[in-house]
């Protein structure tokens, strides 16, 4: 290796250092230049020759993974400088429009005490899946420590358009080198460029520093200026031409890995001079470390480049490295990368043993999952298959999950020749497999308490407690906050339905550790809401809570609180309304459950649409493409259901009436009778609202003799508004006088209660002070609660208790929102 190639000088400008002071002066600080132009070394030096210690400085740096996955190690991060905070962010999963205002009112309770700088790096790679307010969000935290970076090589079209006060940024233009910087650069590496030489490397580079460095390079290592060089072929002469065969054949493959720290560089080189290597990673040009993580990281130009050589590897090389890829992957648990570097090395048996959990493959696309499946079930030895049967468990239950049945049929089926030859060989560990294979064959039965009461009886025989393959940390109603919705499964059996998951659910909980503890209450409660009985129905929640809170499930706490939002609304207690909202959302925020967030984005859904919003609803339900691309097969149900709601309410009728025929056939198939139920209920309300009131009845005399045998009201009363008139005409069609005449009862106490918290919610947004007004317009002009105490001569404190009561009286919980 050439002594020019760890020569790696690194100048900023002093001009560019004084521009980057807005940093310090700013809650969040946007670079947007290209790949290339010297954001990341340059915000190093302005913080290493102008911040002073105690201060403190976080890296963060995105590589292109799911949103779901950046979004995690971001709030890792995060939390080493407010733990707290950086939980309340991780519990809302990834980053999405709906959850900006929460983001926006989490990041305004971070507590940071010393000077602290949180540097957001490859900004570009989030941005793709967060919307682009994100930032906005992030800014409004009001720390006068804190101080947030955001590096990127580019802002979307519509975050381009993005300004606020508290945002600063900074474009490619301040990054580019004029011809004295480039002369000073120069220096550096031991030589002085004539005016005509700085003037051709200035025509060549247009004063892109990542050009200009290669170039100086290109001088000192060759004596001229590379005319007409690209930055491919610069890179080729300056980095790649003078390196050993040695050199190349372990830097190459490093770009297969987004960072690689010591272990894994180890296990690249497979025990040659490792000291060598870790000295020429530590000075080599465009290879940096980052103490956070404790890894190198590429430069992306020279990953790029580096991949591109690494194409031009042996097959045979090729596989070498990508089987130690995949154990250097697994060395830091990138379970589905590791996976995939053994298979493409053709080791399958390692592939195949890698130690998998579904939880595993929560952040990695359906499309990748069965990419691989397809790839190993085609390209391994059949007889290796069978040898490795807790693979397929897992990639079954994530594919069945994901409603892709044919992946899940054909990973049972090798689980099942699995079970076959372990029986056949007397081998011991039959019995755990088919223990497994019985729970996961559970799956196929839902919703059918029985059947899957079957299953759990001949799992737990073989396992004899919980099982060791599958994790439990989703939510037990997965994307729904009602249990009843989902295990009412027999007209005129609901009660029976309730007794049997009381009876059945005890040996589910032995096999999973308590997974759904609560849920039999719950739906004790919800049965007792709809039928009108509040006070058990309400008691009933708070057991639910009691029993689910000693197991940590999250999501029977969240339905529970759900159940008694409900509950206040037909009591019309606004005050009880407002406190369940807030319990919701701290739920949400305390809970560890991987798809805790789905259930507070339909509760929050659900409850506005009660009380007769018509907008604002979160904007993954306002479209069936998007309810499917983040809710898999089944679980998308509930969502369907809610989203046909709002084009029941945005009189999107004859949408409504094209899809409810198709959804209605999934209700009956499953069956979910109270999809059936609401969906009738729609088609009726959508009938009425274009005047055809014979129509509607039909459908509504529907609905009712699915709901009446089983006490089920509350759906009707719901939907008062357009029911109440047509209720009292069905009466000589019906066999239960009495059924009916308490749905229409429950319909007044429903309008009432709706009425009474509108008229206190209106009540409270028209009851703001003169001064409160005033605050408020502060806020929506980007004001610090410091800037507004200043304007009005009062403390800060005082903002704060002000902006707590304005939040309170317009039922809005951040500055965002405001």
């Amino acid at each position: 290796m050439k002594d020019i190639l760890i020569n790696n000088q690194i100048y900023v400008p002093d001009r560019l250092l004084a521009e980057l002071d807005v940093i310090s002066k700013s809650p969040l600080t946007v670079l947007i230049a290209p790949s290339g132009s010297g954001k990341t070394v340059s915000v190093q030096e302005y913080l290493k020759k102008n911040i002073l210690m105690p201060a403190k400085v976080y890296w963060y740096i995105a590589f292109g993974e799911s949103l779901k996955t950046i979004w995690k190690r971001l709030c890792s991060t995060l939390a080493k400088i407010d733990a707290r905070t950086a939980n309340a962010l991780s519990s809302l999963d990834s980053p999405v429009r709906e959850s900006l205002s929460e983001i926006a009112e989490i990041m305004q309770g971070i507590q940071c005490q010393t000077p602290t700088f949180f540097i957001i790096d490859n900004y570009q790679t989030i941005q793709n899946g967060a919307p682009y307010e994100l930032l906005l969000a992030l800014s409004q935290h009001g720390n006068n420590n804190l101080h947030i970076i955001v590096l990127t090589q580019y802002l979307n079209e519509n975050s381009a358009h993005l300004s606020a006060p508290n945002i600063a940024k900074l474009d490619a233009n301040q990054f580019l080198f004029n011809e004295s910087e480039i002369r000073a650069y120069s220096k550096l590496y031991g030589f002085i460029l004539t005016k005509k030489e700085i003037r051709e490397i200035m025509d060549h580079t247009s004063g892109w520093v990542a050009a200009i460095q290669l170039q100086l390079l290109h001088y000192k290592l060759i004596g001229n200026i590379g005319k007409n060089h690209d930055i491919d072929r610069l890179l080729y002469s300056v980095v790649w031409e003078p390196l050993s065969r040695d050199e190349r054949m372990f830097l190459a493959p490093l770009s297969l890995l987004p960072m690689t720290n010591t272990g894994q560089a180890t296990i690249m080189l497979e025990n040659s001079d490792t000291d060598h290597m870790i000295k020429f990673l530590n000075n080599f040009v465009f290879i940096s470390f980052d103490t956070d993580s404790q890894s190198y990281i590429l430069h992306n130009l020279l990953r790029e480049f580096l991949q591109e050589r690494f194409k031009e590897f042996g097959a045979d090389d090729k596989k070498l490295y990508y089987r130690r890829a995949g154990e250097a992957e697994l060395l830091i648990r990138e379970i589905f990368s590791s996976i995939r570097f053994f298979s493409l090395s053709g080791n399958y048996d390692a592939a195949l043993s890698v130690p998998i959990r579904n939880n595993d493959l929560a952040g990695v696309e359906s499309n990748l999952i069965e990419t691989e499946l397809e790839n190993i079930m085609t390209e391994c030895p059949h007889e290796k298959l069978a040898k490795n049967p807790k693979f397929f468990l897992v990639f079954a239950f994530e594919l069945y999950v994901r409603g892709k049945k044919d992946g899940f049929e054909a990973c049972r089926s090798v689980v099942l020749e699995a079970i076959r030859l372990c029986e056949n060989n007397n081998s011991g560990n039959a019995r755990k497999i088919r223990g497994e294979y019985h729970f996961l064959s559970s799956l196929s039965a839902f919703n059918n308490i029985v059947k899957m009461s079957e299953f759990y009886k001949l799992a737990f025989n073989d396992l004899k407690g919980p099982s060791e393959i599958f994790d439990f940390n989703n939510s037990w109603t997965p994307a729904s906050p009602s249990v009843l919705y989902l295990y009412w499964r027999d007209i005129g059996g609901l009660s029976n339905n309730i007794s049997l998951l009381e009876k059945h659910l005890p040996i589910y909980y032995a096999l999973t550790g308590g997974h759904g503890m609560g849920g039999p209450s719950l739906m004790q409660a919800e049965a007792a809401l709809n039928s009108g009985k509040l006070s058990v129905a309400e008691a009933l929640c708070h057991k639910a809570i009691y029993l689910a809170s000693s197991k940590k499930q999250d999501s029977v706490c969240l339905s529970s609180e759900f159940t008694l939002a409900r509950i206040a609304i037909l009591r019309g207690n606004a005050e009880e309304y407002g406190s369940y909202i807030s319990g919701i959302r701290n739920r949400l925020r305390s809970g560890n459950e991987n798809s805790l967030h789905l259930s507070y984005d339909l509760c929050q859904a659900w409850l506005p649409l009660c009380l007769g919003a018509t907008n604002n609803f979160p904007s993954w339900l306002m479209d069936e493409t998007s309810i499917h691309e983040r809710v898999y097969g089944q679980n998308a149900s509930f969502a369907m259901l809610i989203y046909v709601k709002i084009l029941l309410v945005t009189n999107n009728f004859n949408k409504l009436f094209g899809i409810t025929e198709v959804l209605l056939e999934k209700a009956e198939s499953v069956p979910i009778q109270l999809a059936r139920v609401y969906y009738y209920i729609y088609i009726a309300c959508a009938k009425t609202m274009t005047g055809k009131q014979t129509e509607a009845k039909k459908y509504l005399f529907k609905a009712l003799n699915i709901a009446l045998p089983d006490q089920v009201y509350l759906p009707f009363a719901e939907h008062w508004q357009w029911l109440a008139n047509l209720l009292p005409e069905l009466k000589s069609d019906l066999s239960d006088q009495q059924g009916l005449e308490r749905v229409i009862s429950l319909c007044a106490k429903q309008k009432n209660g709706v009425i009474r918290i509108r008229k206190a919610m209106d009540n409270t947004k028209n009851n703001l002070t003169a001064r409160e007004i005033e605050i408020a317009q502060l806020v929506k002009q980007g004001k610090t609660n410091k800037e507004i105490a200043e304007i009005l001569f009062v403390t800060p404190e005082t903002v704060k208790m002000a902006l707590k009561k304005i939040f309170q009286k317009l039922d809005i919980r951040s500055r965002f929102q405001l």
